[in-house]
């Protein structure tokens, strides 16, 4: 990395090492502790896995763990500064990450959102470094002529016409096999990243097989490139299939069905409710920015017959997650980082569970998704003071409820249908003002259009 990548990240390191100085400091001077509930649960498991005693020191706040999630953090933004290098961009925007004040009290107060961060972008490094030369041409295509000519100097570009050499091949599926491995590892440790499965299969599956057509077959006919012949049924599924989706998926899955085996073997019962099937039956009727936390708290009366009703409420609040995600997955498949991001911010808008720690997780996508984005500073600015807005509208009730047991729910609920409405105009403009970098496979497509 450049030198100005190690200062950022130097300047990075020290702020958190300020913060967590100041919130030891406060911890031990002040009733209101700085230092997340969940990382006295962190602790508490990692001691009962070791083996010690659970109730020795439940009292004491060691900086180890924090130590932990802050290098997460920062190796977040060294990977983000990676990743906006090779899509042609400025590294400094991962500074939207290692200066940003949600993910500096959330990483020091003991959170473990980066260590999941850590293992989404890594992924998608490998991905994407599958797709460099092609992505180095487009991003070099969209520059300022000059900044142009100063990247293609410092990098080897080939067309998506040359054929791959056998050790470059092998080079290409190792890395399909490391962000599977990655992938799977990501996916046991939070389920949420399972919803990029669809767009990276269809990028690795789809995409690459119409790319290869369009890139190694003449169209005679000269109507184009896209269109497909009639075939048999095996000619059809190839289409849809290639190794290295075949290589993703079978790893990915292979590492989270091995994970949750050898750990439900190690502690049964107890890991299976508390890693998945606690999900399924969780409802949070506070600390909760969703809309649906109304439904829940209703439901959770104990009056109302729970069975079907119950059943019900959980595929009502499912379906419109699961259609737009699916839109989406099709729609950006070409950019995966901006796939991601968009999965991750319609995921945690129509949750049924949102808290401030789950915007964590489309933040880390921020970086790569200003960088292309055409956003005038003033329109940017009026979507950020609407978020805050939305967010401290909702704050007002929850406070009278929490700590002046004002039954304030309706209102609560009001709220978070209003913050719900600004996330989906937040997401409908920067879809509206983004420039997609398209991936491997269409990028090929893309430089034979250009050459032919």
């Amino acid at each position: 990395m450049e030198h100005r990548a190690w200062v950022l990240l130097a300047a990075a390191a020290l702020l958190r090492f300020l913060l967590m100085g100041i919130g030891l400091y406060h911890d031990q001077n002040s009733r209101l502790k700085y230092t997340d509930v969940d990382y006295q649960v962190f602790r508490d498991g990692a001691r009962n896995m070791a083996q010690v005693n659970p109730h020795a020191q439940t009292g004491a706040f060691p900086l180890w763990g924090k130590l932990l999630f802050g290098a997460c953090d920062l190796l977040c933004g060294a990977l983000l500064w990676k990743l906006l290098v090779l899509r042609g961009s400025n590294g400094l925007w991962s500074g939207l990450w290692l200066m940003n004040p949600l993910v500096l009290a959330i990483s020091t107060r003991g959170s473990c959102d980066a260590l999941q961060g850590v293992l989404v972008l890594a992924t998608l490094l490998l991905l994407q470094n599958e797709a460099a030369p092609q992505l180095h041409r487009i991003g070099t295509d969209l520059m300022p002529t000059k900044q142009a000519k100063t990247v293609s100097s410092r990098t080897e570009i080939r067309t998506g016409s040359e054929r791959l050499r056998p050790l470059e091949a092998q080079t290409g599926s190792s890395r399909v096999f490391g962000a599977s491995v990655l992938f799977g590892l990501a996916v046991h440790m939070r389920l949420y990243p399972i919803t990029y499965s669809l767009p990276i299969v269809l990028s690795l599956g789809l995409d690459q097989n119409s790319g290869n057509r369009n890139v190694n077959k003449r169209n005679t006919s000269g109507k184009g490139h896209n269109q497909w012949r009639s075939s048999s049924a095996l000619q059809i599924l190839n289409r849809f299939f290639s190794k290295d989706m075949l290589i993703f998926a079978v790893g990915s899955a292979s590492v989270f069905l091995s994970l949750g085996l050898i750990f439900y073997y190690m502690y049964g019962e107890q890991f299976l409710n508390q890693w998945l099937l606690y999900h399924l039956s969780r409802k949070d009727i506070r600390h909760n920015f969703s809309p649906f936390f109304y439904l829940l708290y209703l439901s959770s009366d104990p009056g109302v017959e729970k069975g079907v009703m119950s059943s019900a409420l959980g595929l009502t609040l499912l379906l419109p997650q699961l259609l737009l995600l699916i839109a989406a997955s099709f729609a950006f498949r070409s950019d995966l980082p901006f796939c991601c991001y968009v999965h991750t911010h319609i995921l945690v808008s129509f949750n049924k569970i949102c808290t401030s720690q789950y915007f964590v997780w489309y933040v880390c996508f921020l970086p790569l998704v200003c960088a292309r984005l055409s956003l005038s500073l003033t329109r940017a600015f009026v979507l950020l003071f609407l978020w805050f807005l939305g967010q401290a509208l909702w704050l007002l009730p929850a406070y009278l409820l929490e700590f002046e047991s004002v039954n304030s729910f309706f209102f609560i609920w009001t709220a978070s249908l209003f913050f719900l409405i600004i996330n989906c105009i937040i997401l409908g403009q920067i879809i509206t003002h983004y420039t997609p970098l398209q991936n491997t496979f269409t990028a090929g497509k893309w430089l034979r259009h250009k050459t032919d």
